[in-house]
């Protein structure tokens, strides 16, 4: 933003009197009249006439061939005094005492803005000065000494601006940023002009920019030339700057015309739509470097370009080349218009016994909005980059939205369930199952308590009833699991409370017999949240386990001490039973435990049985590596592991009903596969209200649904698909996971699931970055770009599926996409549409 000081001059000229009113801040001004001198125009008239011929042809106008005679050998002397009569009687103009209060106001506030610090930066005074008729604006406004030369004082630059139009002055928008600014150089097809310069000039600027220059071609017409400059003009990439060499001329009707070839002109108002579309784009500065540019700046300016740089009068093709190539050297210094253009007219004016008057033609129009920045081109550092890359506003908006939704834990479950979905789709599309031999024991086996367990159970067990869960029933399943020799044995079920005596005791009996002659490692569970202890008379902790069962159905926990130094998971003790009662560890045998605390009072809460385990896994003790030596890697703020449900689940644990369990003959295939894995005695059905309370029950994910469909569609069955997840379940894919880290690559692997806040992120910068080359490509390009980009999504999706399956890594799809597709349809609609 312009920090300057800026003031704007506004004068009128009525008849014989002028009236200058200085405005500044917000409706502040001061207002002066004073006679308008009798000679300034006649010493205008002289001092143009001898100007002109100090330089002779060519000027970059289209002129008759009486505008000038054979220039005498003192045509300089007499251009240079006339110069000086002009300058002193506009100068004594100005400085009427009737000026005074404007004078003193510019004066304080250069003083003022002289005190500030040179790095806060904007310690100069902006000064436009606006005028109501061609004789005051061909007046030299930039020669106005307004205040005297003294080093306390800031800067003042002089700038010219429009007072009225027909019409209100167009808004200047917001260009669009580039990662480089672009220049459209136009030089004409002239004869008489030594263009060589101009184009050597423009090129400087290329080690700053991106420049286009537009020339004549060998062999092509006017009229194909100005069709190809119109057509660059409007170019959809857009420009930030505009620079014409050539000729040009004012005219009064038709905004300015240039000659872009002897027979090809084109005036303002013909290409009237084509300046506004370009500076829609980002156009700001237009730099003529041709004759009589003041008409050709008022009517960009009023189509609402920012800045103009014109030649008021005819000007000699030498004064051009001068002017440009210090322009040009100024702008690639990363000076703004306003001191490059200022520097230019001070090496004009040093060196004015070359080019006498020369540093008095050229002027800067602003667009008289308040705020209007200057243009600079900005050098290559964190500024320009934070420019570039700094989110507008509607894409600051899309990405808060997508980061706050990423967060949201309903979106994150609902996102995740249709991934589960997709994922199901890909591992079956690509035959990707992980499917297990059909006589392959699964890790894992359910003994589900389900509605033909209920009726079983209301037939043959007095006063039998699911909650809490009948202790009769439990007893009857624990010494069946037992004559089947099973190994470990879970029971997913808060047994924390007395119920009736004789049936908890039936239970503790079978337990015990089943530790006793089986050796058989019992974990129960336990809801962490309530801290609900093993009933003392059912089972000791001193010989079994308890772990925690609140469950995050999404999530696989990993944030525990693995040697159980406190306090673990349910299933991770299920899975770290099972591959301790595989290697036999000596010291850890239930059924010896049981032996020596019959007369061992210690407290059933103090966990004795998990001590000893702790005891054994930690490392110092452990020097056969019972568990890993490396712990798995935790989660992390970017990173969490996932239950993979797009696995089946007949890939991941058996499902028996508890009903089957105590009817069928032990010779059962089905029944001898219980003797591998882990057992896990879990509420079982699928109709919740069986269960008020006493379950765990979750939504059925989506991939269950799909699972189940292609089976029914793949051998012709009409299965009936499951309605809940339960919480048992969903221990068996984490119990599978835990074999899966403690076995050594037994079981399926969990995915470590991308922080969905990590990706939006990243798709807004990949975004963000891909506009910005899109900025770069001319439509045509542009669209080719945009179909590969539409591939590219597409195989994006597959890859994240296959990463997901061989990795693995779950690496999120919608919002990500949605987020990046979001920076590229808005600006391609901006582009499109400008």
């Amino acid at each position: 933003m312009n920090q300057c000081s800026i003031f704007q001059l506004n004068v009128w000229r009525t008849g014989l009197d002028c009236t200058l009113q200085l405005t500044w801040g917000e409706r502040k001004q001061i207002s002066a009249n004073l006679p308008y001198p009798d000679n300034l125009d006649g010493l205008y008239l002289d001092w143009n006439r001898s100007y002109l011929n100090a330089y002779g042809t060519p000027m970059r106008g289209t002129v008759t061939d009486d505008c000038f005679v054979t220039p005498p050998t003192d045509w300089k002397h007499i251009a240079e005094q006339a110069r000086k009569a002009l300058l002193e009687e506009f100068e004594q103009w100005l400085g009427d005492q009737k000026l005074i209060g404007i004078r003193q106001r510019i004066y304080r506030e250069t003083a003022r803005k002289n005190s500030q610090h040179q790095k806060q930066g904007g310690n100069c005074v902006d000064f436009l000065i606006a005028c109501n008729c061609s004789e005051l604006t061909r007046l030299p406004w930039e020669a106005w000494e307004i205040v005297p030369k003294e080093e306390f004082l800031a800067p003042i630059h002089i700038s010219r601006t429009l007072i009225s139009t027909k019409n209100e002055p167009i808004l200047v928008k917001n260009s669009p940023r580039r990662a480089k600014p672009r220049i459209l150089a136009v030089l004409a097809d002239t004869s008489e002009l030594d263009l060589k310069e101009d184009r050597k000039t423009v090129r400087l600027l290329k080690q700053v920019a991106d420049v286009q220059l537009v020339e004549p071609k060998e062999g092509e017409s006017g009229e194909e030339f100005k069709q190809r400059f119109i057509e660059q003009l409007v170019d959809d990439r857009g420009w930030d700057i505009w620079i014409f060499a050539g000729h040009s001329n004012e005219t009064k009707d038709t905004g300015g015309e240039l000659e872009l070839a002897p027979d090809a002109f084109v005036s303002m108002t013909e290409i009237e739509e084509e300046l506004i579309l370009a500076k829609n784009q980002g156009l700001q500065v237009a730099i003529f470097n041709s004759c009589s540019g003041l008409s050709l700046a008022d009517t960009l300016i009023e189509r609402g370009l920012s800045q103009v740089v014109v030649m008021r009068e005819k000007s000699h093709d030498s004064v051009n080349h001068v002017f440009l190539q210090y322009l040009c050297q100024s702008l690639a210094e990363y000076k703004d218009v306003q001191q490059a253009v200022q520097d230019a007219c001070n090496y004009l004016k040093s060196e004015r016994n070359a080019y006498p008057s020369g540093y008095l033609i050229p002027s800067l129009f602003r667009h008289p909005a308040s705020g209007t920045d200057l243009f600079r081109i900005e050098p290559l550092g964190w500024r320009r980059l934070w420019r570039d890359w700094q989110p507008s506003r509607k894409e600051a908006i899309a990405l808060s939205t997508f980061l706050l939704l990423s967060a949201m834990f309903p979106v994150h479950n609902l996102l995740s369930d249709f991934r589960y979905f997709t994922q199901a789709f890909y591992r079956d599309v690509t035959n990707q199952k992980q499917q297990l031999p059909p006589d392959t024991p699964r890790p894992v086996h359910l003994v589900n308590i389900d509605n033909a367990t209920r009726d079983l159970g209301n037939a043959d067990i007095e006063n039998f009833k699911l909650t809490p869960i009948d202790r009769e029933l439990l007893a009857r399943l624990v010494k069946r699991l037992k004559e089947l020799e099973v190994k470990v044995i879970g029971i997913n079920y808060g047994l924390y409370e007395q119920t009736d005596a004789k049936k908890s005791k039936q239970l503790a009996e079978e337990i015990k017999s089943a530790v006793r002659e089986q050796d058989i490692w019992f974990v129960f569970a336990e809801n962490e949240e309530q801290q609900y202890p093993l009933f003392k008379e059912i089972a000791s902790l001193n010989w079994s386990l308890q772990g925690y069962t609140n469950l995050k159905p999404w999530d696989v926990e990993w944030n525990f001490e693995p040697t159980c130094k406190d306090k673990s998971p349910f299933a991770y003790l299920l899975a770290l039973s099972s591959a301790l009662k595989e290697q036999a560890v000596e010291g850890l045998s239930p059924s010896q435990l049981l032996l020596t605390s019959q007369t061992d009072t210690q407290d059933n809460q103090q966990r004795g049985f998990q001590t000893k385990i702790s005891e054994v896994l930690n490392l110092k003790k452990n020097p056969n590596h019972l568990i890993p030596a490396q712990p798995p890697i935790y989660a992390s703020w970017w990173r969490h592991s996932i239950i993979d449900f797009s696995v089946p689940a007949e890939n991941i644990y058996q499902p028996i009903s508890a009903e089957a369990l105590l009817t069928r003959k032990l010779t059962d295939p089905e029944l001898a596969h219980l003797k591998q894995g882990i057992v896990i005695i879990t509420p079982g059905g699928y109709e919740s209200e069986l269960y008020q309370g006493a379950v765990d029950n979750f939504d059925l994910p989506l991939a269950f649904n799909y699972w189940c469909f292609s089976h029914n569609l793949r051998t012709q069955e009409k299965k009936e698909c499951p309605e809940d997840l339960t919480g048992g379940e969903i221990n068996a894919y984490l119990a599978n996971y835990y074999l899966h880290w403690l076995k050594e690559n037994t079981g399926i692997t969990p995915p470590w699931l991308i922080r969905g806040s990590i990706m939006v992120a990243l798709a807004g910068f990949l975004g963000k970055g891909t506009t910005l080359i899109l900025l770069k490509l001319k439509r045509k390009h542009r669209q080719q770009v945009t179909l590969l980009l539409v591939l590219a999504t597409a195989i994006y999706g597959v890859v994240v599926h296959q990463m997901y399956i061989s990795v693995p890594v779950s690496i999120p799809v919608c919002l990500p996409l949605l987020m990046f597709w979001t920076d590229i349809v808005w600006f391609l609609r901006r582009k499109y549409n400008a």
